[in-house]
């Protein structure tokens, strides 16, 4: 199979969620006529005057609901070989070429009083610019971005491979056999079986972190509910020359207030066990300290996983930057299933950027996805699965 047949792919779509776009338009159009009534309200208008204009104002709420739910707000993206375009009403309205772009990925979730929301974006960079502008992704389930991610990324680092294979300029050594860069690389990989490459991880420093996270919101949590209750036992018992209704009413405000401080003790303890306890647990217990290479297996901190015995190998692609801040290798075999934590996103940010007490952690993750995947893609000319893919 040739290289170029082996990389070719059928053009995908994804597109945004029905369901999503029909909520946004209800919203829409609720929101829409409640403010247009509340505006028409403060105009202070007769009554009948009210009656007639509240048809219209229906009528333009709903038409600027269609407007920004089925038209701007519903979109599809297309993916070939050589470019992402986006499409808005089967017409495209932009494209960015892979040999021209590199991409992202950003998600961005605000936290209202009755709710979050989350947006997903594309994150675009023209080659050799220094900063990349976001595109939102309009209604694009969890699902349809993590689908359309990981193929951005996997024809990305193709596109990248296949530059590598081509060939030289079909130059002859000596004995007349042609030399590409394809044979070179299955070359270099097939050495891995007598020189294993070797990646370092900064294990202790990953867990001191997650360490310190979990005390910045221990402390002040443990402070807060602390004070909380002094506040709240201390103030009946030092009150004095209270009448016996004063001091029933003082005994059920303490009362009230001792519920108070177990419910947000409780609602505390859970913010910790779930941002501060796991992840501090999950990188003390899955961060390996080296990770050794082969051609044929991989060893973590001793543990040798042979390719032929793994049935799925999936890693958090390099250049995700989003609400996932683990960096993720998971190994599943019939028997087996170990994920290991290998860092964070914050890896990619420069060291310049960024406070000096923030060490990066394996600087080195993007080499090891490359290479992986290299492996597995030559595996897989060769007749064997490819059983490596990307969250």
């Amino acid at each position: 199979m040739k290289l170029s047949e082996h990389l070719s792919v059928n053009k995908k779509v994804y597109k945004s969620s029905r369901m999503r776009v029909f909520v946004c338009f209800i919203i829409t159009a609720s929101f829409t006529f409640v403010m247009a009534g509340g505006l028409l309200l403060l105009l202070d208008l007769h009554r009948d005057t009210l009656a007639i204009l509240q048809p219209f104002t229906g009528f333009f709420s709903i038409v600027l609901a269609v407007y920004l739910a089925f038209y701007c707000w519903n979109i599809m993206i297309e993916v070939n070989e050589d470019e992402v375009v986006f499409v808005r009403s089967k017409k495209p309205y932009l494209r960015f070429k892979f040999s021209e772009n590199s991409f992202s990925f950003l998600v961005e979730t605000t936290i209202f009083e009755l709710g979050k929301t989350t947006s997903r974006f594309l994150s675009v960079f023209p080659n050799g610019a220094e900063h990349g502008k976001n595109y939102k992704l309009h209604n694009f389930s969890r699902k349809t971005f993590e689908e359309f991610e990981e193929c951005i990324n996997s024809l990305s680092f193709n596109q990248s491979l296949q530059q590598e294979f081509l060939v030289v300029e079909n130059e002859e050594d000596e004995i007349g056999i042609t030399i590409t860069k394809e044979s070179l690389l299955r070359q270099s990989i097939d050495e891995l079986a007598v020189t294993p490459l070797e990646f370092t991880v900064n294990r202790q420093a990953y867990i001191k972190k997650k360490k310190n996270n979990l005390l910045a919101m221990t402390i002040p949590m443990a402070i807060t509910t602390t004070l909380l209750a002094f506040v709240m036992l201390v103030t009946p018992i030092t009150a004095q020359n209270q009448s016996e209704m004063e001091s029933a009413m003082n005994y059920y405000l303490m009362l009230s207030g001792v519920f108070f401080i177990l419910f947000l003790a409780g609602i505390f303890l859970i913010i910790i066990i779930i941002f501060g306890f796991m992840p501090y647990k999950k990188a003390r217990d899955n961060t390996p300290e080296k990770i050794v290479l082969y051609n044929e297996c991989i060893v973590f901190d001793g543990r040798i996983f042979n390719y032929c015995d793994v049935s799925q190998i999936k890693m958090t692609t390099p250049k995700t930057m989003n609400d996932r801040f683990h960096r993720n290798l998971t190994i599943t075999g019939n028997n087996f299933s170990k994920t290991y934590t290998l860092g964070d996103y914050t890896d990619m940010i420069p060291t310049r950027k960024r406070k000096k007490k923030n060490v990066k952690i394996f600087e080195d993750y993007d080499i090891l996805f490359n290479i992986l995947h290299t492996i597995f893609m030559l595996r897989a000319e060769e007749g064997k699965t490819n059983v490596f893919s990307a969250y």
